[in-house]
């Protein structure tokens, strides 16, 4: 008797929630995806509509709003290509379940930079350095005006946007062609692979297929990883300073753009989770789970335990180095207690935004990190979705915190052109990134599904 089996004698309800089928095919998560796509960008549109308007009350209000919301979501998508990168490099089921929303969420960033071009106008209102004469620093402004200054700014602007459009399109083409090649190649493997877990691409990729060219598909995709987290790394700490800490000219932090890195990763896996299980696991109803025949496969690849538990792990850790992070920046900053640092965090410390930080220490942090150590969280697909989602939604109050309090200093305030700006550039990010995972879903080959007489994941497993 097969351990399904097993576990469904007697009482098909006892089949646990995790290993519940799949209710979505394909063609329903791609016409969900198309769906919901289109009134996505149909709210996007109108929220960018009403940022215009805003325009003409506030100028200054609407661009620093525009700017968080903008980091936000830009945020997303470049975590998600590291995440693809590191996957590319360390391998792992988990990386299987987030392929095709990962993918997904790389697509918007042609369209990220086609959104840069309003900061462009507003750039002066921004940036006090772009106003020599508001500045009570002169000889600072001076000595850093070599690297800011509005033409150098945004030929670096450009600069990044190159190398992270071009290395999401090469990693996508790589990635396309490891899927064609190996998709012939299927017959190959062995029942120890797929009740492994393993995936189809990576098994052929190991063998190296005579004549397939998967292998020589996944060298590449390891190489264009090495180099593409480097140049990730480079980009984005120059970025984080060119667009984040410059808009205090005098303060600096050697380990923000690694703070920034990590918190981009952990926004993109929480958004990744989140996706995977609204498109494609579903709450499947105890008539779906009574019409598994006795002995049948229990799930696919997705439905494991096992993988939900590898995500659930590898979100602690992302949760904890991040905060690892932000404190290490913190404490050395308290304990050296220089003007030209703590001016930082002067707003965020001594004012009403306190709370808001006190907000990130319990939610962005110390919530998740102890829910996160209980396997009946991680290996449960609605549990895990829902702590994603309240993450991600503490890591849009992080990008708020990041920006806002340097205008509002004297206090916490939550403007409506912040709700507008987010719900336009989030509304037309997400109708691109589930009309690109509705392509990836025709693409995709199949799931592998549990073998019949697999065994149950281990039950100690951390």
């Amino acid at each position: 008797m097969t351990w399904a089996a097993k576990l469904g004698s007697g009482s098909q309800s006892a089949l646990p929630a995790a290993f519940e089928p799949d209710r979505l095919g394909p063609s329903e998560r791609v016409h969900r995806s198309r769906t919901f796509g289109k009134i996505a960008l149909a709210i996007g549109g109108a929220g960018l509509l009403v940022c215009v308007a805003g325009a003409f009350f506030d100028r200054a209000e609407l661009f620093e709003s525009y700017l968080f919301a903008w980091w936000f979501f830009l945020g997303i998508s470049l975590g998600s290509l590291s995440i693809l990168m590191i996957h590319q490099l360390t391998g792992g089921a988990w990386g299987r379940v987030l392929e095709a929303p990962l993918r997904a969420v790389i697509a918007p960033l042609p369209l990220l930079a086609v959104l840069f071009l309003p900061l462009i106008v507003g750039h002066a209102d921004l940036y006090i350095w772009a106003r020599p004469a508001d500045f009570g620093e002169p000889a600072l402004l001076q000595a850093k005006n070599w690297y800011l200054n509005p033409t150098f700014f945004w030929a670096r602007a450009i600069v990044y946007f190159a190398v992270w459009i071009v290395l999401g399109h090469v990693l996508g083409r790589l990635l396309d062609r490891r899927i064609d090649r190996v998709s012939d190649h299927s017959p190959g493997e062995t029942r120890g692979d797929r009740a492994a877990g393993r995936a189809t691409s990576e098994i052929a990729a190991e063998r190296d297929v005579e004549g397939s060219g998967a292998g020589r598909t996944q060298r590449q995709l390891r190489t264009i990883s090495i180099a593409g987290l480097i140049a990730y790394a480079l980009t984005i700490t120059f970025a984080s300073i060119d667009w984040i800490m410059s808009l205090t000219p005098a303060w600096y932090s050697t380990g923000f753009g690694l703070l920034i890195m990590v918190g981009q990763t952990m926004a993109a896996f929480a958004f990744a989770i989140v996706h995977s299980v609204w498109m494609r696991h579903g709450a499947a109803t105890a008539t779906t789970r009574s019409k598994l025949p006795p002995g049948s496969s229990s799930g696919s690849l997705l439905s494991t335990p096992e993988n939900f538990n590898d995500l659930g792990n590898l979100l602690l850790m992302l949760v904890m180095t991040w905060a690892y992070l932000a404190f290490t920046q913190y404490l050395i900053t308290w304990a050296e207690n220089l003007p030209h640092e703590i001016v930082w965090y002067l707003p965020r410390t001594q004012t009403s935004w306190k709370w808001i930080g006190i907000f990130l220490v319990v939610f962005h942090f110390a919530a998740p990190f102890v829910l996160l150590l209980f396997r009946l969280i991680k290996r449960n697909a609605g549990l895990l979705a829902a702590l994603a989602g309240a993450l991600l939604f503490a890591h849009w109050v992080d990008a708020l915190w990041l920006v806002a309090p340097t205008f509002r200093g004297d206090g916490f305030r939550l403007y409506w052109t912040d709700i507008a700006a987010t719900v336009g550039i989030g509304g037309i990010w997400l109708g691109i990134v589930l009309s690109a995972l509705s392509e990836f879903d025709l693409r995709m080959p199949a799931e592998i599904e549990t073998p019949a007489d697999a065994e149950p994941p281990e039950v100690g497993r951390g």
